[in-house]
């Protein structure tokens, strides 16, 4: 295994440390199947990337719900905490 690859593998392992666990549990088995691909992926680092932004989205988007979830329950804290994740997350990567 090249150098390139070891440190792809990393890059994506740092990935999986950062997502969040207060989604969907659904979610995050797709999600997990996502950096499954990416592991599979990793000599090709195009894909990875690809992946990566794809995780980003599914994230986004979960988090996103979420808040709207907590915002029908009157849990507008939580809604506001949430939503401000998501868009930090899609900020910091746009």
């Amino acid at each position: 295994m090249s150098a390139s690859v070891t440190s792809m593998h990393d890059f994506i392992e740092a990935l999986r440390s950062r997502v969040p666990r207060d989604i969907h549990p659904m979610a995050l088995a797709i999600i997990r199947e996502d950096f499954c691909a990416m592991h599979d992926a990793a000599a090709d680092p195009q894909r990875v990337v690809q992946l990566a932004a794809k995780v980003r989205w599914r994230i986004v988007d979960e988090l996103r719900w979420e808040a709207v979830k907590s915002a029908t329950v009157h849990d507008f804290r939580a809604a506001y905490k949430l939503r401000h994740r998501a868009d930090r997350i899609e900020a910091s990567h746009a």
